[in-house]
C-alpha cells in the first residue's frame, strides 16, 4: 500500500480507513471496513487479493468506492469458491454438487430446512454417484432410513463448516463460529433449529443476495 500510494500520502503510509469510503452508509448496510472484514476474515492473503481486485477496476489512487469494492467482490467471491474446491478436492471430491443446495438454502438456514428430496436430488446426481464420499453418505442412507437423512444431512453441514462456507450463529452472544475458530460439536452444535450462515465472501459466487435466499 505504501508502494501505490507514495504519491498520495508522502507523510505516512495509508491504512486501511484511509482507503476506505467515505460515503455514509444507508440504514441497514455495513460499515465499508465491515464489509471488507466479513468477506475476507482478515486474513492478509484475502484482505490482500481483494484490495487488488479493487484498484484493478479503478483509475483513482485514492480513496475506494462502494461500487469498486462490489465489483470487486465479485471476481473475488469467485475466487475464493474455487480456492475452496481446489483446496478439498481430493478429501471431498463432489463438492461441487452440494453448492444448488447451499444456494437454495441462503444467508441464513437451520438443519431443518433440509429435507429428503434435498438430499437425494444431490446423491443422485451423476457428480454424486462417481463420488466415493457422497456415495458413502448415499449407503448410509439406504442402510438408516429416516435415521439417515438426519446423519446425512448433519455430514453436508459438517463438511461445509469444515471447509469454510458456511459458520455457527450463536444466538446468544451474536457471535459467528468459523472452522478456524472451533471444531462443530456434532451432537450440540447440529440441532434442527441450530442457527447456521453461509459465509459473505462465497455469498456472491452461489448467487445468493444480503437480503433473501
Amino acid at each position: 500500500l505504501t508502494e501505490i500510494y507514495r504519491g498520495e500520502y508522502t507523510q505516512q503510509a495509508p491504512t486501511l480507513l484511509d482507503l476506505m469510503p467515505q460515503k455514509k452508509k444507508r440504514p441497514g448496510e455495513d460499515e465499508p471496513v465491515d464489509y471488507l472484514i466479513e468477506r475476507t476474515l482478515m486474513r492478509p492473503r484475502d484482505v490482500i487479493d481483494f484490495l487488488n481486485r479493487c484498484f484493478e477496476g479503478t483509475s483513482e489512487v485514492s480513496r475506494l468506492t462502494l461500487s469498486d469494492l462490489r465489483f470487486a467482490e465479485v471476481g473475488y467471491s469467485e475466487a475464493r469458491m474455487q480456492g475452496i474446491l481446489d483446496e478439498w478436492g481430493n478429501s471431498y471430491f463432489g463438492l461441487r454438487a452440494t453448492l444448488p443446495l447451499l444456494t437454495k438454502l441462503g444467508s441464513r438456514f437451520t438443519p431443518s430446512q433440509i429435507l429428503e428430496d434435498d438430499i437425494l436430488e444431490i446423491l443422485l446426481d451423476d457428480e454424486g454417484t462417481d463420488c466415493r464420499w457422497l456415495k458413502s453418505l448415499f449407503d448410509e442412507l439406504n442402510v438408516k432410513g429416516a435415521d439417515g437423512v438426519t446423519s446425512v444431512r448433519n455430514s453436508l453441514i459438517s463438511t461445509w463448516y469444515q471447509v469454510g462456507l458456511v459458520g455457527l450463529k450463536d444466538l446468544v452472544s451474536h457471535r459467528t463460529y468459523f472452522s478456524l475458530d472451533r471444531v462443530l460439536n456434532q451432537k450440540s452444535d447440529l440441532q434442527p433449529d441450530a442457527n447456521f450462515v453461509t459465509l459473505k465472501m462465497v455469498r456472491s459466487a452461489l448467487g445468493i443476495t444480503e437480503k433473501g435466499r
